[in-house]
């Protein structure tokens, strides 16, 4: 016993300034099972995230509340995943039109610190047009062109669609020239989106019983 106590007394009377003694590190290394414990839970945990983002995330079959708690592991990972990585997660929840929650863990991204790129601003973007807020679409764009991106063509897509619903045909026939100006050249879906929208316009000035004759 007398020997226990001197050999603590020892080791306290040995602690460095930086607040680390040889008896802390000695309780450290005496149970080294409990660190390849922990290794292998999150080795564990790094596989599950694995299967869920290139398994169901890429299938579209995701649970919500699954697509939270991997969204939180994704944000305090080191090294933090790729943005590519958050915009599988995103894609997902948009397939199964889960648009106000794409908004809001976009919106956590940015509180944390991560910087959106290309692709996650054009999901952003489709998700403000999904919701009829096509407004706030272009607030993304604006953000997008203060940080020099060059938008693309899914980019104008969607808020050519979004002005196109709203019944704005020809403020979308504008944004199709600027877009050209961009040197982004317009796909076949942009085209047909522009088309339907004056269309549509167009068959909402004709007389009543027009199209019935």
């Amino acid at each position: 016993m007398t020997t226990l106590l001197s050999s603590i007394s020892h080791s306290r009377g040995s602690i460095p300034r930086n607040g680390v003694s040889s008896l802390s590190k000695l309780f450290t290394t005496l149970h080294p099972e409990s660190k390849s414990k922990d290794l292998l839970m999150a080795e564990e945990d790094r596989a599950r995230f694995r299967e869920f983002l290139h398994g169901k995330c890429k299938s579209g079959k995701i649970d919500l509340n699954e697509a939270f708690y991997f969204f939180d592991y994704m944000i305090h990972m080191q090294p933090t995943p790729p943005m590519s990585s958050f915009g599988i997660l995103l894609t997902a929840l948009v397939k199964n039109k889960h648009y106000a929650d794409v908004i809001s863990l976009h919106t956590r991204m940015n509180f944390v610190g991560l910087v959106p790129n290309l692709i996650t601003s054009n999901i952003l973007i489709n998700c403000f047009y999904k919701m009829s807020r096509v407004c706030d679409g272009f607030v993304v764009f604006g953000a997008l062109l203060r940080r020099d991106f060059n938008p693309s063509d899914v980019t104008f897509t969607c808020l050519i669609k979004g002005l196109c619903t709203e019944g704005k045909p020809m403020e979308a026939t504008r944004l199709l020239k600027k877009m050209i100006a961009f040197g982004c050249r317009p796909s076949v879906v942009t085209f047909a989106t522009v088309i339907h929208g004056l269309c549509q316009v167009k068959i909402r000035l004709l007389p009543s019983g027009y199209m019935n004759k």
